[in-house]
This record gives C-alpha cells, sequence and structure tokens, in this order.
C-alpha cells in the first residue's frame, strides 16, 4: 500500500481516490497514512468505514443518496460520521441488521444481545464499540 501511495502521489495530483485504504493496515502503517493525507495540498476523497482513520484526515462528509451528493462540514468529523450512522441505522448502534426471518431473533433482541457483548469487550483499553467500523 505504501508503495502505491508513493506511486500515486509522485506526479502531484490534484485529487487522490482511495476506497477502503485501511484493509489490513497496521496501527503504523495508519498513523503514516493519515499524517501523508493531512499534509497532501490536493484534494482527497476516501471511502472507509475505520472511524478512527476518517476522524484524523476529513473534515467533509458527503453523503451520496438518490442522484444527490450533500456535503457536511464541521469541526468535530467524529460528530458528522455519528449523526450519519444514526440516520442510517436508525438506533441500531452503527448495525446493519437483516431482515427477521426463519425464526431468527428480532432485530431489537439482536441490538441488546450485540450492546451486552460489546460493553464487555475491551481491545487496548477502548470499548469495541468505538474502535469504528460495522457489523
Amino acid at each position: 500500500m505504501r508503495v502505491s501511495l508513493a506511486a500515486i502521489s509522485w506526479n502531484k495530483p490534484d485529487v487522490i481516490l482511495l476506497d477502503e485504504p485501511t484493509n489490513h493496515c497496521d496501527m503504523s502503517a495508519l498513523d503514516a497514512l493519515s499524517s501523508a493525507l493531512a499534509e497532501f495540498p490536493g484534494a482527497v476523497l476516501v471511502v472507509s468505514h475505520n472511524r478512527a482513520f476518517l476522524n484524523s484526515c476529513c473534515n467533509e462528509l458527503w453523503e451520496v443518496d438518490r442522484n444527490s451528493v450533500r456535503v457536511q462540514r464541521g469541526d468535530d468529523f467524529a460528530e458528522l460520521f455519528a449523526a450519519y450512522t444514526r440516520k442510517v441505522f436508525k438506533g441500531t448502534g452503527g448495525v446493519a441488521l437483516g431482515s427477521d426471518r426463519g425464526g431468527e431473533k428480532s432485530n431489537s433482541a439482536k441490538i441488546k444481545n450485540l450492546d451486552k457483548k460489546r460493553a464487555s469487550q475491551k481491545v487496548k483499553g477502548i470499548a469495541a464499540k468505538d474502535r469504528g467500523g460495522f457489523i
């Protein structure tokens, strides 16, 4: 990934488009990538579900829906992204749930079970629900 990013930026483009650039990156690679993007003088369009990464390098949220684009700007990207996920997942806590078929638990029961599981999980002192990403 580092070589690819270096090759892309070698000719000093005005725009860089990145689709899920954080996949398979360790913490040091994520830090290096967000630092490099913060220093990049052009525009960067990033598609990612990694909240921590997005919070470190983004200042706009573009919502594409039904042939339109809504651009939101703010001082706190984390809050923009949180409001977006609340809107999209309507109270599921950022969890995309399927339909209730074949005797599966209801969505509200799935959410309650997931919340209990998340509350008990810790990764390097950060609750699992705050690490970013969607299930």
